[in-house]
């Protein structure tokens, strides 16, 4: 399987470690590899001119070290970007999860004001604070 390739990995561990000294307030957070092997599958599968299930370890080879390089080198850019479009989900105290649950109340309220008056009455706290 490629994702289990010497060089995928070695891709993850470096562009890994890279983001946990360059974002050390907000450093790992759990899911984040399973985004970088999506970018990276991406990107590979992109610059070989296939789709994702057709990669394989053998194809990974005739990119040589530039190609990977590119790989690797827009994959911790589209990571970056992404995480940081949610930097205030996984702060000291979850802020951006915070306004998002309010966000979905508020939609719940104008969407079926019956429900939220249900979920009011019954004490339903989404956050369970």
């Amino acid at each position: 399987k490629v994702v289990d390739s010497v060089h995928i990995q070695l891709m993850m561990e470096r562009v890994l470690f890279v983001w946990a000294i360059q974002k050390s307030t907000s450093a790992y957070a759990q899911g984040i590899d399973s985004i970088l092997l999506l970018l990276l599958l991406t990107h590979l599968a992109d610059k070989l001119g296939c789709e994702i299930a057709d990669l394989t370890p053998a194809m990974l080879e005739p990119l040589g070290e530039q190609g990977l390089s590119e790989v690797e080198a827009d994959s911790y850019w589209c990571m970056s970007k992404i995480l940081s479009l949610m930097y205030d989900h996984h702060d000291e105290t979850f802020t951006g999860i915070h306004r998002m649950t309010k966000q979905l109340m508020q939609l719940v309220w104008r969407i079926d004001d019956k429900l939220a008056r249900h979920l009011d009455c019954e004490g339903v706290n989404i956050l369970a604070e």
